[in-house]
């Protein structure tokens, strides 16, 4: 490390150094970046011959004073994107590296370290900002076709949202990379939605499986049982959708959502006497204004199953004063209702909220870009959120409809008879679990019996 501090000063004085440039300073020149620097420097024929006092204190590893200088001449975004990243402004020091490939036809060589430097770290870098591409970023992606391996991972994050297309870039990324998840999880969307089966299971054993195991956190394994439970669904394989959907336990965001898609599945089973038993719990104050809306229909369909009419009217009523309660909070606090159990939101909001004192490091376009982002997002959430509930307003008509009518059916056949009807009555899939003990529901609930508790599916149906 002598011999070459020695070197560097030896050709200082060969070439007739300016006087900036103190004979007796010595550089740590193993930094590849920083080693082109230099050369550029001294070669005195370079653009950074301007800001050379910049570059020095850049050599010397005085980021701040460097940075400082560097703003009074803001042209030399390369030099100025390495700083930011030494002063640990790593999402900044990207964005000013994107504006540096914009109408560049062949990178430098300091760009080209940069760009290694930057390759290292920038899946960290864009996971912590949610993938978030401002459009001028994005426009710079899509016009440049330098061949640098940070701006190929970025054109990667292109492709989120577009379907089948993600599923070929995703084949290309590590199991470490959680960006493959992101993109495994549109493709599987747009395979599930076209219902090919085959490839939806092909993206979850090959793509979302082994990301699932680098990544140690249990919200991801929920998320992924809650996808495959819904892909097993959609197949007919009740049972087997059951058995993942029981997976999540009770502290994930998703559980709720999984007992109602549960019950979903245990009625195409015709297992009504856990449906009945888990809507005891779910009838509950502490539920009644959560955002469970086909908890409503299930109820109602399975109730007129079994001829209990008064419950069927009592469940519309129910999500009539569901609808009108949700239908209110969506309209007046719309910002409330971004989809928090989805990471990339999660990283969107923190990032966000980061660049609070951070702006001069962005720029206002930046900024307002990602707050589009957001609200468009939360705006997507609000607008599906008052699709199921009207989706749901249709098909409880529907209901209603039938249940009338049922109804009418069956006071027209029994004119003939007496009124001393005879009720049939029998109990559906009963609970056969020899390691439970089973108590008769006493009109108090307890804490430990709710989503435990099972009830006699009695159907009221006379038959003549």
């Amino acid at each position: 490390m002598r011999k070459l501090a020695l070197f560097v000063v030896l050709v200082m004085g060969k070439v007739g150094a300016s006087p900036t440039l103190d004979l007796n300073r010595r550089f740590d020149l193993q930094n590849p970046f920083e080693a082109t620097l230099y050369s550029s420097l001294m070669s005195q024929q370079n653009e950074l011959a301007k800001v050379k006092d910049c570059a020095l204190a850049t050599l010397e590893h005085k980021w701040q004073l460097a940075m400082t200088c560097l703003k009074k001449s803001p042209n030399f975004p390369v030099l100025q994107s390495y700083l930011l990243y030494k002063l640990n402004e790593k999402r900044a020091s990207l964005l000013t590296f994107l504006r540096a490939i914009k109408d560049t036809n062949q990178p430098s060589a300091m760009m080209q370290q940069l760009d290694l430097i930057l390759y290292n770290e920038v899946q960290d870098i864009m996971l912590e900002s949610g993938y978030f591409l401002s459009q001028a970023e994005r426009a710079s992606l899509q016009s440049s076709d330098l061949n640098l391996l940070s701006l190929s991972y970025l054109k990667k994050i292109l492709f989120l949202g577009k379907g089948e297309a993600a599923f070929l870039h995703a084949s290309t990324l590590s199991d470490n990379d959680f960006l493959k998840y992101e993109l495994s999880k549109t493709a599987l969307l747009d395979f599930a939605r076209r219902r090919e089966l085959k490839k939806s299971s092909a993206v979850v054993k090959n793509f979302i499986i082994p990301v699932v195991n680098r990544f140690d956190q249990n919200v991801l394994y929920h998320q992924y049982a809650l996808t495959l439970a819904r892909l097993l669904y959609q197949a007919g394989a009740y049972k087997e959708a059951r058995v993942y959907y029981q997976s999540i336990p009770e502290s994930s965001p998703h559980y709720l959502a999984a007992v109602v898609e549960e019950m979903w599945s245990a009625y195409q089973l015709n297992d009504l006497s856990y449906v009945k038993g888990q809507m005891k719990t779910l009838d509950i104050s502490l539920f009644q204004k959560r955002f469970i809306p086909d908890y409503y229909q299930l109820a109602a369909i399975t109730n007129l199953r079994l001829c209990h009419f008064k419950d069927v009217q009592k469940n519309l009523k129910d999500f009539q004063s569901f609808a009108t309660y949700w239908l209110n909070k969506l309209d007046s606090s719309e910002k409330e209702h971004l989809n928090l159990e989805d990471t990339r939101n999660q990283n969107l909001l923190k990032f966000s909220k980061s660049l609070v004192k951070k702006d001069e490091n962005f720029g206002v376009d930046f900024v307002t870009d990602l707050k589009t982002l957001i609200e468009r997002r939360r705006k997507r959430s609000v607008t599906n959120k008052k699709k199921r509930i009207s989706r749901l307003i249709n098909e409880l008509r529907f209901i209603k409809v039938e249940t009338l009518a049922k109804m009418r059916r069956y006071r027209d056949q029994y004119k003939r008879y007496t009124f001393k009807d005879e009720v049939k009555q029998y109990q559906s899939a009963p609970y056969r679990d020899k390691n439970h003990l089973t108590f008769e529901y006493d009109g108090m609930l307890w804490g430990d019996e709710l989503f435990q508790l099972r009830a006699q599916g009695e159907n009221k149906c006379l038959k003549i």
